[in-house]
Protein backbone atom coordinates (compact mmCIF):
# COMPACT_ATOMS: atom_id res chain seq x y z
CA UNK A 1 0.00 0.00 0.00
CA UNK A 2 2.99 2.29 0.66
CA UNK A 3 4.43 1.46 -2.75
CA UNK A 4 1.35 2.40 -4.35
CA UNK A 5 0.60 5.94 -2.44
CA UNK A 6 4.56 6.84 -3.44
CA UNK A 7 4.32 6.02 -6.82
CA UNK A 8 1.13 8.01 -7.12
CA UNK A 9 2.53 10.92 -5.24
CA UNK A 10 5.50 10.55 -7.80
CA UNK A 11 3.05 10.68 -10.63
CA UNK A 12 1.33 13.25 -9.60
CA UNK A 13 4.38 15.49 -8.87
CA UNK A 14 5.99 15.05 -12.09
CA UNK A 15 2.70 15.98 -13.98
CA UNK A 16 2.48 18.92 -12.37
CA UNK A 17 5.75 19.87 -12.63
CA UNK A 18 5.50 19.37 -16.57
CA UNK A 19 2.15 21.24 -16.59
CA UNK A 20 3.67 23.98 -14.46
CA UNK A 21 6.95 24.60 -16.47
CA UNK A 22 4.70 24.48 -19.92
CA UNK A 23 2.31 27.01 -18.73
CA UNK A 24 4.92 29.55 -17.88
CA UNK A 25 5.49 29.85 -21.37
CA UNK A 26 3.99 27.42 -23.89
CA UNK A 27 5.81 28.89 -26.91
CA UNK A 28 9.36 28.36 -25.94
CA UNK A 29 11.20 25.14 -26.36
CA UNK A 30 12.87 24.49 -23.41
CA UNK A 31 9.51 24.63 -21.71
CA UNK A 32 7.68 22.19 -24.46
CA UNK A 33 10.75 19.66 -24.30
CA UNK A 34 11.09 19.87 -20.06
CA UNK A 35 6.96 19.53 -20.10
CA UNK A 36 7.62 16.54 -22.50
CA UNK A 37 9.98 14.94 -20.41
CA UNK A 38 8.35 15.22 -17.11
CA UNK A 39 4.75 14.40 -18.18
CA UNK A 40 6.51 11.03 -19.65
CA UNK A 41 8.31 10.54 -16.75
CA UNK A 42 4.29 10.72 -14.99
CA UNK A 43 3.19 8.56 -17.67
CA UNK A 44 5.73 6.09 -17.21
CA UNK A 45 5.12 6.09 -13.04
CA UNK A 46 2.16 5.90 -13.69
CA UNK A 47 2.75 2.15 -15.81
CA UNK A 48 3.94 1.07 -12.61
CA UNK A 49 0.60 1.88 -10.71
CA UNK A 50 -1.09 -0.20 -13.07
CA UNK A 51 1.73 -3.39 -12.18
CA UNK A 52 1.07 -3.33 -8.48
CA UNK A 53 -3.07 -2.54 -9.03
CA UNK A 54 -2.51 -5.61 -11.14
CA UNK A 55 -4.72 -4.22 -13.91
CA UNK A 56 -5.78 -6.36 -16.82
CA UNK A 57 -4.34 -6.34 -19.79
CA UNK A 58 -1.12 -6.43 -18.40
CA UNK A 59 0.37 -6.35 -22.29
CA UNK A 60 -0.99 -3.54 -22.77
CA UNK A 61 0.44 -1.63 -19.98
CA UNK A 62 3.86 -3.23 -19.81
CA UNK A 63 4.38 -2.20 -23.93
CA UNK A 64 2.80 1.33 -22.17
CA UNK A 65 5.53 1.33 -19.98
CA UNK A 66 8.12 1.01 -22.97
CA UNK A 67 6.72 3.61 -25.05
CA UNK A 68 6.79 6.49 -21.95
CA UNK A 69 10.38 5.10 -21.40
CA UNK A 70 11.55 5.61 -24.88
CA UNK A 71 9.76 8.78 -24.62
CA UNK A 72 11.31 10.12 -21.26
CA UNK A 73 14.73 9.53 -22.78
CA UNK A 74 13.88 11.25 -26.26
CA UNK A 75 12.60 14.23 -23.96
CA UNK A 76 15.45 14.23 -21.61
CA UNK A 77 17.79 14.72 -25.00
CA UNK A 78 15.18 17.11 -26.49
CA UNK A 79 15.59 19.06 -23.34
CA UNK A 80 19.14 19.08 -23.18
CA UNK A 81 19.58 20.20 -26.63
CA UNK A 82 17.46 23.31 -26.06
CA UNK A 83 18.64 24.56 -22.31
CA UNK A 84 19.33 27.29 -21.26
CA UNK A 85 18.69 29.66 -24.13
CA UNK A 86 17.84 28.16 -27.59
CA UNK A 87 14.00 28.41 -28.74
CA UNK A 88 14.71 26.79 -31.82
CA UNK A 89 13.65 22.58 -32.41
CA UNK A 90 16.76 20.97 -32.52
CA UNK A 91 18.05 20.52 -35.94
CA UNK A 92 21.21 18.32 -35.49
CA UNK A 93 22.06 15.21 -37.14
CA UNK A 94 22.50 13.22 -34.08
CA UNK A 95 18.85 14.39 -32.86
CA UNK A 96 17.37 13.64 -35.99
CA UNK A 97 19.07 10.24 -36.03
CA UNK A 98 17.73 9.84 -32.10
CA UNK A 99 14.03 11.12 -33.33
CA UNK A 100 13.90 8.81 -36.24
CA UNK A 101 14.67 5.75 -34.23
CA UNK A 102 12.73 6.76 -30.76
CA UNK A 103 9.23 6.55 -33.79
CA UNK A 104 10.28 3.28 -35.07
CA UNK A 105 11.01 1.79 -31.57
CA UNK A 106 8.31 3.06 -30.30
CA UNK A 107 6.00 2.04 -32.59
CA UNK A 108 6.96 -1.72 -32.49
CA UNK A 109 7.33 -1.67 -28.71
CA UNK A 110 3.39 -0.80 -28.98
CA UNK A 111 1.99 -2.31 -31.64
CA UNK A 112 4.33 -5.44 -32.07
CA UNK A 113 5.56 -8.35 -29.69
CA UNK A 114 9.23 -7.81 -30.82
CA UNK A 115 9.92 -5.82 -27.87
CA UNK A 116 7.81 -7.19 -25.19
CA UNK A 117 6.57 -10.39 -26.73
CA UNK A 118 3.77 -11.03 -23.65
CA UNK A 119 2.94 -9.75 -20.22
CA UNK A 120 1.40 -11.69 -16.71
CA UNK A 121 -0.15 -10.35 -13.99
CA UNK A 122 0.85 -12.05 -10.54
CA UNK A 123 0.69 -11.67 -7.05
CA UNK A 124 4.54 -10.70 -6.80
CA UNK A 125 4.13 -8.31 -9.62
CA UNK A 126 4.03 -8.14 -13.57
CA UNK A 127 6.17 -11.16 -15.40
CA UNK A 128 7.15 -10.30 -19.10
CA UNK A 129 8.59 -12.05 -21.53
CA UNK A 130 11.08 -9.95 -23.54
CA UNK A 131 11.08 -10.22 -27.42
CA UNK A 132 14.00 -9.81 -30.19
CA UNK A 133 14.40 -5.95 -30.28
CA UNK A 134 14.86 -5.35 -26.14
CA UNK A 135 18.59 -5.04 -26.56
CA UNK A 136 17.62 -2.75 -29.18
CA UNK A 137 15.61 -1.04 -26.90
CA UNK A 138 18.14 -1.03 -24.85
CA UNK A 139 20.90 0.52 -26.47
CA UNK A 140 18.66 3.12 -27.66
CA UNK A 141 18.21 4.40 -24.42
CA UNK A 142 21.65 3.82 -23.38
CA UNK A 143 22.68 6.18 -26.81
CA UNK A 144 20.14 8.90 -25.59
CA UNK A 145 21.60 9.02 -21.82
CA UNK A 146 24.86 8.82 -22.97
CA UNK A 147 24.38 11.67 -25.60
CA UNK A 148 22.50 14.06 -22.87
CA UNK A 149 25.91 13.31 -20.92
CA UNK A 150 28.14 14.62 -23.47
CA UNK A 151 25.72 17.74 -23.97
CA UNK A 152 25.62 19.23 -20.62
CA UNK A 153 29.08 18.60 -19.97
CA UNK A 154 29.73 20.59 -23.33
CA UNK A 155 27.30 23.26 -21.98
CA UNK A 156 28.33 23.18 -18.27
CA UNK A 157 32.49 23.63 -19.30
CA UNK A 158 31.46 27.10 -21.48
CA UNK A 159 28.86 28.14 -18.92
CA UNK A 160 29.48 31.09 -15.95
CA UNK A 161 27.41 32.17 -13.46
CA UNK A 162 23.97 31.17 -12.38
CA UNK A 163 23.92 29.51 -15.97
CA UNK A 164 26.93 26.89 -14.80
CA UNK A 165 24.95 26.38 -11.10
CA UNK A 166 21.62 25.98 -13.11
CA UNK A 167 23.35 23.17 -15.44
CA UNK A 168 25.49 21.65 -12.57
CA UNK A 169 22.08 21.12 -10.62
CA UNK A 170 20.39 19.67 -13.93
CA UNK A 171 22.98 17.69 -14.33
CA UNK A 172 22.91 15.80 -10.96
CA UNK A 173 19.15 16.04 -10.91
CA UNK A 174 18.09 14.55 -14.17
CA UNK A 175 20.72 12.16 -14.68
CA UNK A 176 21.37 10.48 -11.15
CA UNK A 177 18.22 9.76 -10.83
CA UNK A 178 18.32 8.89 -14.73
CA UNK A 179 20.94 5.79 -13.81
CA UNK A 180 19.65 4.48 -10.98
CA UNK A 181 16.24 3.99 -12.71
CA UNK A 182 18.05 2.59 -15.99
CA UNK A 183 19.79 0.08 -13.58
CA UNK A 184 16.20 -1.24 -11.92
CA UNK A 185 14.41 -1.33 -15.41
CA UNK A 186 17.02 -1.85 -18.19
CA UNK A 187 20.25 -3.11 -17.17
CA UNK A 188 18.89 -5.58 -14.23
CA UNK A 189 16.01 -7.07 -16.66
CA UNK A 190 18.34 -7.40 -19.32
CA UNK A 191 20.72 -9.85 -17.44
CA UNK A 192 18.18 -11.38 -15.37
CA UNK A 193 15.64 -11.60 -18.02
CA UNK A 194 13.46 -10.49 -15.17
CA UNK A 195 11.28 -7.54 -14.30
CA UNK A 196 10.41 -7.82 -10.50
CA UNK A 197 12.52 -4.48 -10.15
CA UNK A 198 11.26 -2.31 -12.54
CA UNK A 199 8.22 -0.74 -9.80
CA UNK A 200 10.85 0.88 -8.22
CA UNK A 201 12.63 3.07 -10.86
CA UNK A 202 9.68 5.83 -11.17
CA UNK A 203 11.05 6.11 -7.15
CA UNK A 204 14.15 7.51 -8.03
CA UNK A 205 12.20 10.69 -9.34
CA UNK A 206 11.53 11.49 -5.74
CA UNK A 207 14.89 12.71 -5.99
CA UNK A 208 14.76 14.51 -9.35
CA UNK A 209 11.50 16.61 -8.27
CA UNK A 210 12.89 17.39 -4.82
CA UNK A 211 16.94 18.62 -6.82
CA UNK A 212 14.70 20.22 -9.55
CA UNK A 213 12.43 22.19 -6.79
CA UNK A 214 15.96 23.37 -4.90
CA UNK A 215 17.15 24.63 -8.43
CA UNK A 216 13.89 26.44 -9.40
CA UNK A 217 14.26 28.13 -5.17
CA UNK A 218 17.86 28.77 -5.70
CA UNK A 219 18.65 29.32 -9.20
CA UNK A 220 15.83 31.00 -10.86
CA UNK A 221 15.22 27.84 -13.36
CA UNK A 222 12.86 28.20 -15.87
CA UNK A 223 11.02 31.32 -14.52
CA UNK A 224 8.80 29.28 -12.02
CA UNK A 225 10.87 30.27 -9.02
CA UNK A 226 7.89 32.57 -7.52
CA UNK A 227 5.52 29.63 -7.53
CA UNK A 228 7.34 27.42 -6.09
CA UNK A 229 8.92 29.75 -3.33
CA UNK A 230 4.93 30.65 -1.98
CA UNK A 231 3.73 27.25 -2.37
CA UNK A 232 6.77 25.86 0.04
CA UNK A 233 5.76 28.89 2.28
CA UNK A 234 2.30 27.78 2.56
CA UNK A 235 2.80 24.41 2.27
CA UNK A 236 4.90 24.22 5.39
CA UNK A 237 2.94 26.82 6.96
CA UNK A 238 -0.04 24.73 6.44
CA UNK A 239 1.49 21.35 7.47
CA UNK A 240 2.97 23.24 11.31
CA UNK A 241 -0.70 24.94 12.10
CA UNK A 242 -2.20 21.29 10.92
CA UNK A 243 -0.15 19.15 13.40
CA UNK A 244 -0.29 21.97 16.12
CA UNK A 245 -3.93 22.11 16.11
CA UNK A 246 -4.12 18.18 15.79
CA UNK A 247 -1.54 18.22 18.95
CA UNK A 248 -3.78 20.77 20.91
CA UNK A 249 -7.10 18.98 20.21
CA UNK A 250 -5.30 15.63 21.33
CA UNK A 251 -4.18 17.47 24.55
CA UNK A 252 -7.56 18.78 25.05
CA UNK A 253 -8.96 14.75 24.61
CA UNK A 254 -6.39 13.48 27.44
CA UNK A 255 -7.32 16.39 29.59
CA UNK A 256 -11.35 15.89 29.24
CA UNK A 257 -11.09 12.10 28.67
CA UNK A 258 -13.03 11.85 25.27
CA UNK A 259 -12.13 12.20 22.16
CA UNK A 260 -10.44 15.12 19.77
CA UNK A 261 -14.35 15.04 18.14
CA UNK A 262 -15.57 15.67 22.47
CA UNK A 263 -13.57 18.29 23.23
CA UNK A 264 -15.56 21.45 24.25
CA UNK A 265 -17.20 23.38 21.68
CA UNK A 266 -15.10 26.32 23.29
CA UNK A 267 -11.52 24.36 23.67
CA UNK A 268 -12.19 23.94 20.03
CA UNK A 269 -12.89 27.04 19.38
CA UNK A 270 -9.79 28.91 20.97
CA UNK A 271 -7.79 26.73 19.35
CA UNK A 272 -8.36 27.34 16.10
CA UNK A 273 -8.58 31.36 16.86
CA UNK A 274 -4.90 30.28 18.36
CA UNK A 275 -4.04 28.45 15.13
CA UNK A 276 -5.86 31.71 12.82
CA UNK A 277 -3.89 34.13 15.18
CA UNK A 278 -0.47 32.27 14.45
CA UNK A 279 -0.37 31.40 11.10
CA UNK A 280 0.39 35.02 9.71
CA UNK A 281 3.61 35.32 12.14
CA UNK A 282 4.58 31.28 11.23
CA UNK A 283 4.49 32.34 7.56
CA UNK A 284 6.51 35.28 8.15
CA UNK A 285 9.16 33.41 9.78
CA UNK A 286 8.85 30.44 7.75
CA UNK A 287 8.88 33.65 4.36
CA UNK A 288 12.29 34.59 6.61
CA UNK A 289 14.09 31.29 6.54
CA UNK A 290 13.36 30.91 3.30
CA UNK A 291 15.29 33.76 2.74
CA UNK A 292 18.14 33.17 4.07
CA UNK A 293 18.22 29.91 2.19
CA UNK A 294 17.66 31.76 -1.07
CA UNK A 295 19.27 34.55 -0.44
CA UNK A 296 22.76 33.17 1.19
CA UNK A 297 24.74 36.97 1.06
CA UNK A 298 22.50 39.59 2.73
CA UNK A 299 22.77 43.31 2.59
CA UNK A 300 21.63 46.01 4.85
CA UNK A 301 19.04 47.61 2.09
CA UNK A 302 17.96 50.35 3.55
CA UNK A 303 21.71 51.56 4.74
CA UNK A 304 23.22 51.01 0.79
CA UNK A 305 20.65 53.10 -0.25
CA UNK A 306 21.41 55.86 2.38
CA UNK A 307 24.90 55.87 1.82
CA UNK A 308 24.82 55.88 -1.60
CA UNK A 309 21.78 58.71 -1.90
CA UNK A 310 24.32 60.87 0.46
CA UNK A 311 27.61 60.50 -2.01
CA UNK A 312 26.00 60.58 -5.41
CA UNK A 313 24.24 63.88 -4.02
CA UNK A 314 27.31 65.37 -3.23
CA UNK A 315 29.34 64.41 -6.79
CA UNK A 316 28.81 66.86 -9.75
CA UNK A 317 32.02 65.17 -11.85
CA UNK A 318 29.94 62.72 -13.82
CA UNK A 319 32.83 60.05 -14.19
CA UNK A 320 33.08 59.99 -11.00
CA UNK A 321 29.22 59.21 -10.77
CA UNK A 322 29.39 56.76 -12.50
CA UNK A 323 32.67 55.24 -10.96
CA UNK A 324 30.87 55.31 -7.57
CA UNK A 325 27.89 53.53 -9.13
CA UNK A 326 29.86 50.94 -10.43
CA UNK A 327 31.77 50.59 -7.36
CA UNK A 328 28.91 50.31 -4.99
CA UNK A 329 26.72 47.69 -7.34
CA UNK A 330 30.26 46.05 -7.80
CA UNK A 331 30.92 45.93 -3.84
CA UNK A 332 27.06 44.87 -3.26
CA UNK A 333 25.75 42.08 -5.44
CA UNK A 334 29.75 41.00 -6.50
CA UNK A 335 29.48 40.78 -10.25
CA UNK A 336 31.40 39.41 -12.44
CA UNK A 337 31.42 42.67 -14.59
CA UNK A 338 29.53 46.25 -14.05
CA UNK A 339 29.53 48.44 -16.60
CA UNK A 340 27.78 51.45 -17.27
CA UNK A 341 27.66 52.99 -20.98
CA UNK A 342 26.43 56.32 -21.50
CA UNK A 343 25.49 58.47 -24.75
CA UNK A 344 27.34 60.28 -26.61
CA UNK A 345 25.73 62.68 -29.04
CA UNK A 346 28.40 63.95 -30.73
CA UNK A 347 28.89 60.41 -32.66
CA UNK A 348 25.26 59.10 -31.57
CA UNK A 349 26.45 55.49 -29.73
CA UNK A 350 26.96 54.57 -26.61
CA UNK A 351 29.96 54.11 -25.19
CA UNK A 352 31.46 53.12 -21.97
CA UNK A 353 31.88 55.75 -19.09
CA UNK A 354 32.81 53.32 -15.77
CA UNK A 355 33.01 49.87 -15.99
CA UNK A 356 35.03 47.22 -13.78
CA UNK A 357 35.22 43.45 -13.88
CA UNK A 358 35.99 41.54 -11.08
CA UNK A 359 37.01 37.76 -12.97
CA UNK A 360 39.80 36.73 -14.97
CA UNK A 361 37.46 35.86 -17.94
CA UNK A 362 35.95 39.22 -17.99
CA UNK A 363 39.69 41.07 -17.44
CA UNK A 364 38.42 43.56 -20.30
CA UNK A 365 34.64 44.50 -21.78
CA UNK A 366 33.49 43.06 -25.00
CA UNK A 367 32.59 46.15 -26.74
CA UNK A 368 32.96 49.46 -25.66
CA UNK A 369 31.08 50.69 -28.42
CA UNK A 370 26.85 50.08 -28.96
CA UNK A 371 24.64 51.78 -31.96
CA UNK A 372 21.93 54.14 -30.84
CA UNK A 373 19.61 51.38 -33.06
CA UNK A 374 21.10 48.16 -31.97
CA UNK A 375 18.97 45.62 -30.18
CA UNK A 376 19.57 46.37 -26.44
CA UNK A 377 19.19 50.16 -26.25
CA UNK A 378 16.24 49.88 -28.44
CA UNK A 379 14.31 47.21 -26.53
CA UNK A 380 14.90 49.37 -23.12
CA UNK A 381 13.79 52.42 -24.39
CA UNK A 382 10.52 50.73 -25.30
CA UNK A 383 10.02 48.62 -22.22
CA UNK A 384 11.70 51.55 -20.36
CA UNK A 385 12.09 48.83 -17.77
CA UNK A 386 15.17 46.65 -16.47
CA UNK A 387 16.04 43.42 -18.37
CA UNK A 388 17.02 40.33 -17.10
CA UNK A 389 17.92 37.03 -19.03
CA UNK A 390 15.13 34.69 -19.40
CA UNK A 391 13.21 36.00 -16.55
CA UNK A 392 10.68 38.11 -19.19
CA UNK A 393 6.89 37.57 -19.07
CA UNK A 394 4.96 36.90 -22.32
CA UNK A 395 5.05 40.15 -24.40
CA UNK A 396 3.78 41.26 -27.52
CA UNK A 397 7.40 41.66 -29.30
CA UNK A 398 8.95 38.78 -28.32
CA UNK A 399 11.49 39.04 -31.86
CA UNK A 400 12.75 42.00 -30.37
CA UNK A 401 12.94 40.71 -26.66
CA UNK A 402 15.10 37.64 -27.95
CA UNK A 403 17.11 39.93 -30.10
CA UNK A 404 17.65 42.01 -27.00
CA UNK A 405 18.75 38.90 -24.62
CA UNK A 406 21.16 38.17 -27.52
CA UNK A 407 22.95 41.85 -27.47
CA UNK A 408 22.94 41.73 -23.61
CA UNK A 409 24.54 38.17 -23.33
CA UNK A 410 27.00 38.64 -26.26
CA UNK A 411 28.18 42.35 -23.88
CA UNK A 412 28.85 39.80 -20.97
CA UNK A 413 26.05 40.78 -19.06
CA UNK A 414 23.01 39.03 -17.61
CA UNK A 415 20.73 42.19 -16.18
CA UNK A 416 20.53 45.76 -17.83
CA UNK A 417 18.81 49.03 -16.28
CA UNK A 418 18.16 51.82 -18.23
CA UNK A 419 18.79 55.52 -17.21
CA UNK A 420 16.48 57.88 -18.70
CA UNK A 421 17.03 61.74 -18.96
CA UNK A 422 13.89 63.60 -20.24
CA UNK A 423 11.93 60.59 -21.80
CA UNK A 424 15.50 59.75 -23.59
CA UNK A 425 17.34 57.29 -23.01
CA UNK A 426 20.79 58.06 -21.86
CA UNK A 427 22.59 55.36 -21.01
CA UNK A 428 22.31 51.87 -19.06
CA UNK A 429 23.67 49.64 -16.74
CA UNK A 430 24.58 46.19 -17.62
CA UNK A 431 25.84 43.69 -14.74
CA UNK A 432 27.40 40.44 -15.45
CA UNK A 433 26.57 37.41 -13.61
CA UNK A 434 26.99 37.29 -9.98
CA UNK A 435 30.84 35.19 -8.84
CA UNK A 436 28.96 33.13 -6.34
CA UNK A 437 26.41 31.60 -9.07
CA UNK A 438 23.26 33.19 -7.30
CA UNK A 439 20.35 34.75 -9.56
CA UNK A 440 19.00 37.93 -9.20
CA UNK A 441 16.19 37.89 -7.05
CA UNK A 442 13.36 41.22 -6.37
CA UNK A 443 15.17 42.68 -3.95
CA UNK A 444 18.64 42.88 -5.71
CA UNK A 445 16.17 44.65 -8.78
CA UNK A 446 14.44 46.84 -6.43
CA UNK A 447 18.08 48.18 -4.97
CA UNK A 448 19.60 48.50 -8.72
CA UNK A 449 16.48 50.06 -9.78
CA UNK A 450 16.97 52.72 -6.99
CA UNK A 451 20.59 53.11 -7.37
CA UNK A 452 20.12 53.78 -10.95
CA UNK A 453 17.22 56.05 -10.60
CA UNK A 454 19.64 58.30 -8.69
CA UNK A 455 22.78 57.75 -10.63
CA UNK A 456 20.24 59.34 -13.28
CA UNK A 457 19.66 62.42 -11.53
CA UNK A 458 23.09 62.85 -10.81
CA UNK A 459 24.27 62.08 -14.40
CA UNK A 460 22.04 64.97 -15.41
CA UNK A 461 22.80 67.62 -12.57
CA UNK A 462 26.97 66.93 -13.73
CA UNK A 463 25.93 67.44 -17.22
CA UNK A 464 24.62 70.23 -16.51
CA UNK A 465 26.97 71.12 -13.85
CA UNK A 466 29.86 70.73 -16.63
CA UNK A 467 27.47 72.64 -19.49
CA UNK A 468 27.85 75.68 -16.67
CA UNK A 469 31.24 75.46 -16.28
CA UNK A 470 32.04 75.07 -19.79
CA UNK A 471 30.26 78.46 -20.66
CA UNK A 472 32.08 80.04 -17.48
CA UNK A 473 35.83 79.01 -19.24
CA UNK A 474 34.28 80.02 -22.60
CA UNK A 475 33.43 84.15 -21.03
CA UNK A 476 36.28 84.49 -19.27
CA UNK A 477 38.32 83.01 -22.05
CA UNK A 478 36.96 85.89 -24.33
CA UNK A 479 37.63 88.41 -21.24
CA UNK A 480 41.12 87.51 -21.30
CA UNK A 481 42.29 87.45 -24.68
CA UNK A 482 39.88 90.89 -25.78
CA UNK A 483 42.24 94.14 -26.18
CA UNK A 484 39.23 96.62 -24.96
CA UNK A 485 37.56 97.11 -21.41
CA UNK A 486 34.70 96.03 -21.07
CA UNK A 487 32.32 97.68 -18.66
CA UNK A 488 29.34 96.25 -16.97
CA UNK A 489 26.27 97.92 -15.23
CA UNK A 490 23.19 97.90 -13.52
CA UNK A 491 19.28 98.93 -14.02
CA UNK A 492 20.29 101.78 -11.67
Amino acid sequence: MSRLVILFAVTSLNFALGIIVFTRNPRHWVNRSFSLFAISVACWSGAQVTNLLGVEPAVFWARWSFLMGGTTVLGLVFFFHTFPFSNDLPRTKPFILIAIFALVISLLSTTSPWVVASATNTPRGRVLVYGPLYPAFAAYVFTCVGYSLVLIIRRTRAARGAERQQLTYLFVALLVPGLLGISTNLIIPLITRSSQLSQYGPLFSVLMVAMIAHAIIRYRFMNVRLIFRRGVVYLVATVIAGVFLVSMLLVADRLTGGTADDAPLEVQVIVGLIVAIAFRPLKDRIQLWLDHYVYRETYNYQKTIRDASRTIASILDLKSVLNYLCEVAGRTFRPDLVAVLTRDFDSNVFEVAAANSFAAATSGFRSAVVAIDGALPSFLARIRGPLLLDEQPNSGFQPDLHAAEDHLRALGGELTFPMFSDNELTGFLIMGPKLSGDAYFLDDLELLSTLVSQAAIAVKNAQLYRQVVLVNDYIENILSTMDSAVITIDAN
